[in-house]
């Protein structure tokens, strides 16, 4: 496991949430309300704890002005559509 969380940080940026990213969570929590996004994602069976974890992802990665996110999660990638790409893990070596 310890080479597993190696690799990992060697590789992609591993980012602590914090304030820039609490306030634009709440810009995009917002958009994807009055979007119907949530509701369609709620609709498709992800929870409300699940959306919000996306939306702090997303706003991380944005505040941090990070080209994609790295993620096999298909609700963080309907979330994040118009905001970042989220791409697939690649294999690690």
């Amino acid at each position: 496991m310890g080479t597993y969380i190696q690799k990992i940080e060697e590789k992609f940026m591993v980012i602590p949430y914090d304030a820039m990213a609490a306030i634009e969570f709440a810009k995009i929590w917002q958009s994807k309300q009055e979007d119907d996004t949530i509701q369609a994602l709620r609709h498709d069976g992800f929870s409300k704890h699940h959306l919000k974890v996306d939306s702090m992802i997303v706003a991380t990665a944005k505040t941090r002005k990070a080209s994609c996110i790295y993620s096999h999660d298909q609700g963080l990638k309907k979330f994040a559509s118009g905001y970042i790409e989220v791409k697939e893990i690649p294999s690690l070596p």
